[in-house]
């Protein structure tokens, strides 16, 4: 399974491009520094306006969601610990970056994402000290401006758990997937849900011995039926749970929409000439069922004093039947 150990910052690339786009980021993955190698991991890049907005802020984690810049350069380590040469690569594509695009110093951030903690001793050779749990940065004027984010030690907040989801400690891992188990289905994108049923597919799969070619896309392809398989086995109130009422009744005709409403409730927000046309339709589908029923269909559910009455007008119609003289001969016809 060496494959997987390719295919984890690009699981992590597709999740923040599905739940980024819709905000107004761009994410870009294995992006050229230059016009050759080597290439960037992730980069997240703002599309408009001079800063993050509040929904943007809300999907970024700690450290990233804190900085102003308008691209944010990730250099992941999901299957690797940090080392020298990981602070020497980002070093040189903020550095490449920023020249290619001809950007300024403060435009560019740059981050080494690292799902593995690092040695407290290598931490203080790097001159690296804690902003907040999870969030390193160094005092070093050279790495200064590289960001370290260890996946392991993020709070647990609904805003970090995309990236926590990668985290190397199973405990963090797990805590980050049960919140979106919890969270509704009709919340988040099909794209995204497939996404996420695809990395726990990929954890799985990383300590077993199998011969099948894992691809990114084969990846999505076994995350995609696993939701559509939880999608068919969830109960019909969980489908619909996070939805508004329009989103709950499109593609329902009338009588779908109204099945199950108690009368008051089909009747609310009706005027009289409203609720007199809905009595007519009713009436005359009533009429339209007792025509095309069945004689024991037609008396059943009545009670005895019902059917007696019944009776009663069936009895008294065969009488006047009876008594009503012959037509009368038309003697303007031939005999």
């Amino acid at each position: 399974m060496s494959a997987l150990k390719t295919l984890w910052h690009r699981l992590l690339a597709k999740l923040l491009e599905i739940l980024l786009a819709e905000a107004g980021v761009t994410v870009l993955s294995e992006l050229p520094a230059t016009s050759n190698p080597p290439q960037i991991d992730i980069l997240l890049l703002r599309r408009e306006g001079d800063h993050w907005t509040e929904e943007q802020q809300a999907r970024l984690p700690d450290g990233v969601r804190d900085r102003t810049a308008g691209h944010h350069l990730l250099e992941c380590k999901l299957t690797e610990s940090v080392t020298e040469q990981s602070f020497q690569q980002a070093l040189t594509y903020d550095y490449l970056y920023r020249q290619s695009q001809q950007l300024a110093a403060a435009e560019v951030q740059t981050y080494i994402v690292s799902a593995r903690t690092p040695l407290t001793g290598r931490l203080t050779e790097w001159g690296y000290t804690v902003e907040q749990p999870g969030v390193y940065v160094s005092t070093l004027p050279l790495l200064h401006n590289v960001v370290l984010l260890v996946l392991n030690e993020l709070r647990n907040t609904p805003h970090n758990d995309y990236f926590r989801l990668f985290a190397s400690r199973q405990q963090v891992r797990q805590s980050a997937f049960a919140t979106f188990w919890r969270t509704p289905l009709a919340k988040w994108p099909a794209a995204l849900w497939a996404v996420l049923f695809a990395l726990q597919k990929a954890y799985e799969l990383e300590g077993a011995e199998t011969k099948m070619d894992v691809t990114l896309e084969s990846l999505l392809a076994m995350g995609e039926e696993m939701r559509k398989q939880v999608i068919a086995s969830a109960a019909p109130e969980e489908r619909l749970a996070g939805l508004g009422p329009e989103e709950r009744l499109a593609g329902l005709g009338p009588e779908e929409r109204l099945a199950g409403l108690e009368p008051e409730e089909r009747l609310a927000g009706l005027g009289p000439e409203e609720i007199e046309q809905l009595l007519a339709h009713n009436e005359q589908l009533r009429k339209e069922a007792i025509a095309h029923a069945q004689p024991e269909e037609r008396l059943a559910g009545l009670g005895p004093a019902e059917l007696l009455a019944l009776m009663k007008q069936i009895e008294a119609y065969l009488q006047n039947q009876q008594a009503a003289p012959d037509n009368p001969r038309d003697d303007t016809k031939p005999q």
